[in-house]
């Protein structure tokens, strides 16, 4: 609560002095959204997420790995919210993002272990969801 309390000051803060739109924010609403998911606040992570990713495409691209991370954001809590279609095509976005060179492993591996996840819930093939979490494990162990 008082990580929440501190993120949003800060951002009340960064919006006055930087703009809600400016780049300076991104990482403090990423950090939001994912307290958010920690809090089950899905609709919430959503919003926010939705907000730093727009930030990051205006900033890096569409085509730029760092958007993978808040993809997976996204689509870990479409899916919680029961939209299953946007949590799929949301978290195929992430590893399309994550496959590329730039991404850290450990932000690499969490991605595709959300894949598999998602996968699962969304009736991937089970061969398909094994790899993912396999090559999930692979990375997050290397780290």
């Amino acid at each position: 609560d008082e990580a929440r309390a501190h993120y949003l000051r800060g951002l009340a803060i960064g919006e006055r002095e930087f703009g809600p739109d400016s780049p300076r924010l991104e990482t403090l609403l990423h950090n939001l959204a994912f307290e958010a998911w920690q809090l089950g606040a899905h609709a919430e992570v959503v919003r926010i997420a939705g907000r730093a990713l727009a930030i990051q495409r205006r900033y890096y691209g569409d085509t730029n790995p760092i958007l993978a991370p808040t993809l997976e954001l996204i689509a870990r809590s479409q899916l919680e919210l029961g939209r299953r279609d946007e949590a799929a095509a949301t978290i195929e976005r992430a590893l399309a993002l994550a496959a590329g060179a730039g991404l850290d492993p450990l932000a690499r591996g969490s991605v595709l272990l959300s894949a598999a996840w998602i996968g699962s819930a969304t009736g991937a093939a089970p061969a398909q969801v094994r790899r993912l979490a396999a090559d999930a494990g692979a990375l997050l162990r290397a780290a």
